[in-house]
């Protein structure tokens, strides 16, 4: 059996459950993209013959269908260990009665009418934080009854249930939430990822969907991470966002698909002229089979329009995603209100467990202004 230090066991078939699908998901989302990547850049270094032969390569193991068949608590748990979480941790912030609960499916239609969607309900408890999760604070103590919605989106190569932990926080604190399948991810359809792309505007739906089926009254916040962040950025833009949505929080947002796609390749393909022509001519083959243009991927470019408030946050030691990203999408960005702020010592995607007090804190205190209307810009 294993104990972790606030003396949760775990067994050691829970345990090896738990890392095989942490190998699953790191064989699928690492080893497929650094083999197409390294391959592209022995193959295609020369003619353009030969950058259009790899392209499909690079495009099926970086955007393609994440695979199914891992169980879905076991993948979010291998997520967590993906992003640098010990599994007994992970295990330990879902609290007993969270895993008991069933989540709530819901389907929509996406915005551009021609996928089906996935998601998933968890509502506000009636309850204060209290015991492992202490460090969250006083402001658990809330009503049974809730109008606030947080829609939560996972990041790249991932699924609802990466996002679970953040769920309980959220549904402790008084929020309903809608944690959703972006497409081709998890339950939802779709043969290609959008890296951002089209998912902005099906977040946005979804969050129309919220109004739609809950009333004008309620209150909508968008977070995100990783993709996930830069999905949500990008929704903020978005000309059909309902105004109810009052805040967004993108958390290790990038700050387009062409910069990841040269960050991934750079270390196999160290040209940057040839990293270039790679991506453009992945672009050009998934505009013609897939029907988007991964030049729109670009929430740099979208928050620039953004009419909604942003907090941008990142990891100091975010070797995926590079914290500079979220300092550029933060300069560009038009909102009214913009925050910055930066976790010390997190990688990526570990902010929210690097300083779970610092995180929301920040969090509440964006929203709270957020909510009286101030505006500027500040580095918290």
């Amino acid at each position: 059996m294993g104990v972790t230090g606030q003396g949760v066991v775990v067994s050691r078939t829970a345990r090896r459950a738990i890392e095989r699908a942490a190998c699953s998901r790191l064989f699928w989302a690492c080893a497929g993209a650094s083999a197409a990547i390294v391959g592209a850049g022995m193959l295609a270094f020369g003619t353009k013959r030969g950058r259009a032969a790899v392209a499909p390569l690079i495009v099926q193991s970086l955007l393609g269908p994440v695979p199914h068949g891992v169980p879905r608590r076991a993948y979010a748990v291998g997520s967590a260990v993906h992003s640098g979480v010990p599994a007994n941790e992970a295990l330990w912030y879902l609290s007993p009665e969270w895993r008991e609960e069933e989540e709530v499916p819901v389907r929509m239609t996406s915005a551009d009418g021609t996928l089906r969607l996935a998601g998933w309900e968890r509502f506000a408890r009636d309850a204060a934080l209290a015991g492992p999760c202490e460090p969250y604070g006083d402001e658990a103590v809330h009503a049974a009854v809730s109008k606030r919605w947080v829609v939560l989106v996972h990041g790249w190569r991932g699924f609802h249930g990466e996002v679970e932990m953040l769920a309980q926080v959220w549904t402790l604190l008084g929020w309903n939430v809608l944690s959703v399948d972006l497409r081709a991810h998890g339950d939802s359809e779709g043969a290609w990822a959008g890296m951002s792309a089209p998912d902005a505007a099906d977040v946005a739906a979804w969050a129309a969907d919220l109004v739609r089926r809950y009333g004008e009254d309620v209150r909508i916040v968008l977070h995100g991470h990783s993709m996930g962040g830069a999905t949500v950025a990008g929704a903020a833009a978005d000309a059909a966002l309902p105004s109810q949505v009052e805040a967004v929080i993108a958390d290790c947002a990038f700050t387009s698909a062409h910069a990841m796609f040269d960050e991934l390749a750079r270390s196999a393909v160290p040209l940057r002229s040839m990293r270039t022509r790679l991506f453009e001519a992945a672009r050009k083959w998934l505009l013609e089979q897939g029907g988007y243009d991964l030049a729109l991927a670009s929430p740099l470019d979208r928050v620039r329009a953004a009419r909604v408030p942003i907090l941008f946050v990142h990891g100091t030691v975010d070797n995926f995603v590079p914290p500079w990203m979220s300092g550029a999408l933060f300069d560009a960005c038009a909102s009214p209100l913009k925050w910055l702020h930066f976790v010390e010592g997190a990688g990526h995607c570990e902010s929210t467990r690097r300083d779970p007090a610092g995180y929301f804190g920040t969090v509440l205190a964006f929203l709270d202004a957020a909510r009286a209307g101030k505006i500027g810009a500040a580095i918290v």
